[in-house]
């Protein structure tokens, strides 16, 4: 009994560690902001590996993954980058304004920015499953996925979001964890969503080809 209970214990603290390792390397690797995209695709890449029992050298298989997305994964993130600063500042100009046209405006702005949020935070985990996929393709599918399987993209949001702030307010010193952690459990919903999104995708096709 106490042996089992030591072993699921050592079992799970490894695990911790791990998660937090590829998190440090996530924040490490982020530092200079150009780089988020592969320090995303990258953390997302091992993740989806570690949690489906695949053996992941972290330090080895980090680097290596990193150099080989950067180059796409850094066009999507200033893509992304520019629509984000742009939406921003249409926001403020309509949310400033007092028309009725600039409150319709601002709602417009609004839910845009929400679509493309939910978009955001699929298209680097795309990207780490279809590496070698166009940017229109890898982009497309990452809000198909959001929309299609809305909930489990909510939760995610939800956590990706909601979790650095809680710890910023309550737990600050943990801030440097919630990267690792939050991936992980992303990656708890992730591999039923992708099961749920290729069911429904396969019924659109059969769909399309019987009209």
């Amino acid at each position: 009994m106490n042996t089992t209970a030591d072993s699921l214990f050592w079992k799970w603290t490894l695990r911790f560690m791990d998660i937090i390792l590829m998190g440090t390397l996530w924040l490490l690797t982020s530092l200079p902001i150009i780089t988020i995209g592969a320090s995303s695709t990258t953390l997302n890449m091992l993740m989806g590996r570690y949690v489906t029992g695949i053996k992941v050298n972290i330090l080895k298989d980090y680097f290596h993954e990193f150099k080989k997305c950067f180059k796409k994964a850094t066009i999507i993130w200033l893509i992304h980058l520019v629509v984000f600063l742009l939406l921003a500042l249409d926001l403020i100009y309509y949310w400033t304004g007092s028309s009725t046209f600039d409150a319709l405006g601002a709602a417009v702005l609004a839910t845009l920015s929400t679509l493309i949020v939910f978009e955001f935070n699929m298209v680097f985990i795309i990207l780490s499953r279809k590496p070698h996929a166009k940017l229109k393709e890898i982009i497309s599918e990452a809000f198909d996925l959001s929309m299609t399987c809305f909930l489990q993209a909510l939760c995610i949001a939800i956590l990706t979001i909601g979790l650095p702030i809680s710890a910023f307010f309550l737990l600050p010193e943990f801030l440097v964890m919630m990267p690792g952690i939050i991936c992980y459990l992303n990656w708890q919903i992730l591999p039923k969503m992708f099961e749920k999104y290729m069911v429904k995708k396969t019924d659109r096709e059969y769909q399309k080809k019987n009209r």
